[in-house]
């Protein structure tokens, strides 16, 4: 990666490849804003104020990561089926692919790790990064939404958690 800290090339050459439909309203902006901040915040929490830490913009390290498409033959729970598949390091070029695959909406992404393995930073710094002329861009913690509630039950309380305000999931969309 030219730019291998945080996904900087990500956002690059989503804005050069992808012709942005229509100006993003506030409440996306206010979204894409909020997002945002993870990149200003320290990218770990010291107990002691002696100590600082590089914000997630400055110590962000783009992941290597493992990549497969699932079919019934597929064990992605298992440790020893993801060893054998192959190991990749440009993970801005991966999702370059993807976001700009029309495919991507019929296949999602499902990203697996062990805890503490970086999942949630990279899916704060991923929707830090996305243009928001393109992509409408926030986290569902399913640890803060309703487990039993629909998809669009969680995003609409999601939205509203972040930005105080009732969007319909259809005006998301």
């Amino acid at each position: 990666d030219a730019l291998p800290i945080c996904l900087g090339r990500l956002e690059a050459l989503l804005r050069r490849i992808v012709d942005a439909p229509t100006p993003a309203t506030e409440a996306e902006q206010r979204l894409a804003n909020h997002a945002a901040t993870v990149l200003h915040e320290p990218i770990w929490q010291a107990e002691t104020p002696d100590i600082s830490f590089p914000t997630v913009e400055e110590g962000f390290i783009s992941p290597r990561f493992r990549l497969a498409r699932c079919d019934r033959e597929s064990r992605p729970a298992d440790d020893t089926w993801w060893t054998k598949q192959e190991e990749h390091r440009d993970i801005t070029g991966f999702l370059t692919a993807y976001l700009t695959d029309p495919a991507s909406s019929e296949r999602p992404l499902v990203v697996l790790g062990n805890p503490g393995a970086g999942k949630s930073l990279l899916t704060k710094v991923l929707a830090a990064r996305l243009p928001t002329e393109v992509f409408t861009t926030f986290r569902v913690p399913l640890r803060v939404v309703a487990a039993d509630a629909e998809i669009p039950d969680q995003v609409e309380a999601s939205v509203k958690r972040l930005i105080h305000e009732q969007i319909a999931w259809a005006e998301l969309c």
